[in-house]
């Protein structure tokens, strides 16, 4: 008798389990409406969006939520599988700069539109299945750590990956990024490490571009960058250039770039279909 109520009080508790579990991972989320707005809860969701949770895009499309991979003052971004990831508006409003956080997303997207065109290794952005005005779909790059924590927190890191991580920063990613001379807002935290090596991981619509050898580089205004690293990159890049001058490709590079940003300025390029791969 005990023995049949304890098994009948244990199936109970499986058929609840599965029951709870099941309605969890089938929980679909509604950020927008159906005509792209956001919805009036869109501020109180965006950030906890759960895991196993399906969340729906609009138009017949939809992604399931892995897990949240990082949190910023604009953005939030989620893991959605298969090696990408979605960046959502932290918000539906302005930020304290009274800039939309949609502009933010806006700003990200124009300025990887302009250093694709680069050498520079940057975070992919799958165009065809974002929608800017709402979310961008991108590559997850299993970051481990920043140039930020390897600059301050390098007792922590293992010693072979931190000799080996600065070695291809300074032999691999720096000459890569030579036809750059600015990108506004770039902090060393925004560098990332990653299994396919250092990657620019977020950035802004401002872009320049190097017009001479001289020109500054993508580290000379970073921000938290000591000065003992900023040389030692600087010179990376500057080498690199100048191999770039003797083979006669710098100029030609320059004047792609110009009319490539122009073109982007003009509304004429909205995607790209490749990123170099480093």
């Amino acid at each position: 008798m005990y023995a049949s109520h304890f098994f009948k009080k244990a199936a109970l508790v499986v058929i609840l389990f599965f029951a709870i579990t099941s309605g969890a991972q089938a929980q679909v989320i509604e950020l927008w409406d159906s005509k792209g707005e956001c919805k009036s809860n869109y501020d109180l969701n965006v950030g906890r969006l759960p895991k196993g949770s399906t969340l729906n895009l609009g138009n017949g499309k939809s992604v399931t939520i892995q897990g949240l991979l990082g949190r910023g003052n604009t953005t939030y971004i989620y893991d959605i599988g298969n090696g990408k990831a979605i960046r959502l508006p932290r918000g539906s409003g302005v930020s304290e700069l009274n800039v939309s956080y949609q502009g933010y997303l806006t700003w990200f997207n124009t300025g990887f539109l302009k250093l694709a065109g680069t050498e520079a290794p940057i975070v992919k952005i799958f165009s065809e299945e974002s929608d800017v005005s709402r979310y961008l779909i991108v590559e997850n790059l299993s970051v481990a750590f920043t140039l930020e924590d390897l600059i301050y927190r390098k007792s922590e890191l293992q010693p072979e990956m931190a000799a080996e991580a600065t070695r291809a920063l300074l032999e691999e990613f720096a000459p890569k990024t030579w036809q750059i001379s600015f990108v506004s807002d770039m902090y060393s935290s925004q560098l990332f490490y990653s299994p396919r090596g250092w990657v620019i991981g977020d950035l802004t619509s401002t872009v320049y571009f190097a017009k001479n050898t001289a020109s500054a580089t993508l580290f000379s205004s970073m921000g938290q960058l000591p000065l003992n690293w900023r040389l030692k990159l600087e010179k990376s890049v500057k080498i690199a250039r100048e191999e770039k001058l003797h083979h006669g490709s710098f100029l030609a590079h320059s004047v792609h770039n110009v009319i490539h940003c122009a073109r982007i300025l003009s509304g004429m390029v909205t995607s790209v279909n490749f990123v170099p791969a480093n």
